[in-house]
């Protein structure tokens, strides 16, 4: 509901439909593409050591 993708949502698991997981080709607001939830944690961990450096 939040990416812009609530309307295809029943798409879901179907042929040309939303993927399950996050995915940059479907929505601007997906930073990375991924198919675990765990991959999420070190994702975020990375982005915050960035920018905490680039202060």
């Amino acid at each position: 509901m939040l990416t812009g993708r609530f309307n295809k949502i029943y798409t879901i698991r179907k042929i040309d439909g939303l993927n399950t997981f996050t995915c940059r080709e479907e929505s601007e607001f997906d930073v990375f593409t991924v198919g675990h939830f765990s991959t999420s944690i070190s994702a975020v961990l990375g982005m915050v050591i960035f920018f905490k450096r680039e202060k």
